[in-house]
């Protein structure tokens, strides 16, 4: 919990008070926080489009010399940035630099807010209504008008200290007819308030309005040093130079360039040990494989010599030839070497017996080499040559 003072200006000079109305020394010692006055403020709500904190500075500080054209350079502002539905809201709180350097003066480096940092924490619990949360100070008094969460507009009036019923015409006067209806009123104001504001208010409105009391020094009990103070330099700070984001945004992408060349590289060569691998293992079964058909062709040699070697067998072969000779066929000499034969004989009609002969699949490459007529007969002496195809 943190200590709270407000100041005011009383003589030309900011003093400070604390909540009870009791002034405190000057020297800047025995609080931990500064509630400025809002009659110092002016507080505006524009409609923005998404951009980084440096350029929404930029944006809103543009749109601001718009609204106070006369001294752009004498006028200073904070903001928050807030959304609904998906549209983004900068709420503005603009000020001088003269009557900022004099509360920072007297802050002497404390944190310093205004009461939209007591009332935004209960934003959220009016979500879905329509409300109007008013803090009471002593000498003024802020009426904040929300629409389901979003901060639409603020206003801010003098009090009466001993004139409450004027205070609430003041009030009412800033609270549109057909807003009146319900509407949910929120008031922040002291235990002591709270008493007499509610006989006041409560018959103000229109039944169907609903009315809720907060005291002040229970809201100011929850601040703590993670509070959203104004004026901090935190919404300035909180994004780096562009051109330095840029940089580290060319630095980020280069890193990551790197490491995924340096992932493909890794995946390279590990894709190519296994390559490796399976080619050594291709040489080797091709080694193999080569080693095979070399033993095969070697033994089918081996085969076809041994084939070469074996002996025809004579009965068949000659039981072969008895069928294509006629009985009238006379051998007179009959030779036969790896395969090849020679016939020497004699017999009719030489030339039909070369037909038998071509027409035997047991013979082939049949040759009639002589043929002599016998005189005295109708027979002829021939010699033949050809294949036995016989195993």
């Amino acid at each position: 919990m943190m200590k709270c003072v407000y100041a005011e200006k009383l003589n030309g000079k900011y003093r400070l008070f604390n909540f009870t109305g009791e002034q405190i020394s000057d020297s800047g010692k025995g609080f931990d926080a500064l509630m400025m006055s809002r009659l110092d403020f002016d507080i505006k709500i524009l409609k923005i489009p998404p951009a980084h904190d440096e350029d929404m500075h930029n944006l809103l500080k543009y749109k601001i010399r718009g609204l106070y054209p006369g001294t752009p350079e004498d006028t200073v502002f904070d903001y928050r940035i807030v959304t609904q539905k998906k549209a983004s809201y900068a709420i503005l709180f603009i000020t001088t630099k003269s009557v900022l350097d004099e509360y920072k003066k007297t802050a002497n480096n404390r944190p310093m807010f205004l009461p939209y940092t007591l009332v935004h924490p209960l934003i959220n619990n009016y979500i879905e209504k329509n409300c109007v949360i008013t803090f009471w100070h002593s000498s003024w008094a802020e009426i904040l008008f929300f629409n389901r969460g979003l901060l639409r507009s603020s206003v801010v009036f003098k009090t009466e200290k001993d004139n409450m019923t004027e205070n609430v015409h003041k009030f009412k006067s800033f609270i549109p007819e057909e807003r009146a209806d319900h509407i949910h009123l929120v008031f922040i104001c002291s235990e002591q308030n709270i008493n007499i504001f509610t006989p006041q208010f409560k018959g103000l409105f229109p039944n169907k309005s609903t009315y809720e009391f907060l005291s002040l020094p229970e809201r100011l009990n929850l601040v703590t040093r993670k509070a959203d103070f104004l004026f901090t330099g935190r919404k300035k700070n909180k994004f780096l130079p562009q051109r330095l984001r840029l940089g580290l945004l060319i630095l980020a992408l280069l890193v990551l360039s790197g490491l995924t060349l340096l992932k493909f590289v890794t995946f390279k060569e590990k894709y190519n040990n296994i390559l490796k691998g399976h080619l050594i293992t291709l040489e080797e079964k091709y080694s193999q494989s080569v080693s095979i058909k070399n033993e095969t062709e070697s033994l089918k040699k081996t085969l076809i010599s041994l084939e070469d070697k074996i002996p025809l067998d004579m009965y068949q072969v000659l039981s072969r030839l008895s069928q294509v000779l006629d009985s009238d066929v006379n051998i007179v000499y009959f030779s036969i070497d790896k395969g090849r034969f020679q016939l020497e004989g004699v017999g009719p009609n030489t030339l039909v017996l070369m037909q038998k002969f071509s027409a035997n699949p047991d013979f082939s490459d049949t040759r009639l080499l002589q043929i002599v007529p016998v005189e005295g007969s109708n027979k002829e002496k021939f010699r033949i040559t050809g294949i036995a195809q016989i195993k």
